[in-house]
C-alpha cells in the first residue's frame, strides 16, 4: 500500500482511508510510477490520541436520536483498514496488516 495522505504514518498504528482533500491529485502529490491524474483515497494514520474526546463532543452536540449520534461518532473507526508495520512518509510504500 502507498501512504497517499499528506502526513507521516508511524509503525504499529491503525491505518484508515478517507476522502482526499485535493481533487486534482493525491494528497501526497504525484506518486512515482503511477499514471498522472489518478486520485486515490487518502490513507492516513487513525487519530487515536483524540478519539475519546471527539466521540464525547459528537455525542454531546448534534441532532437526532442517541443511536444516530453514536453511529456518526464511530463512523471514522469503521474506516480503519489495518495496522502499519513500518513508518511511511507521504508517497512511500507502507506495509499493513489488514483487519478482519
Amino acid at each position: 500500500m502507498i501512504n497517499t495522505g499528506k502526513n507521516d504514518i508511524f509503525a504499529n498504528n491503525p491505518v484508515m482511508w478517507d476522502a482526499p482533500e485535493n481533487k486534482e491529485e493525491c494528497d501526497c502529490g504525484p506518486i512515482k510510477g503511477h499514471p498522472e491524474g489518478i486520485i486515490y483515497p487518502a490513507i492516513k494514520q487513525y487519530p487515536m490520541e483524540d478519539e475519546i474526546k471527539k466521540i464525547e463532543e459528537e455525542l454531546a452536540s448534534g441532532t437526532g436520536t442517541q443511536t444516530e449520534k453514536i453511529k456518526r461518532a464511530l463512523m471514522p473507526r469503521r474506516r480503519v483498514i489495518g495496522w502499519a508495520l513500518n513508518n511511511a512518509r507521504p508517497g512511500e510504500q507502507l506495509d499493513v496488516i489488514l483487519k478482519k
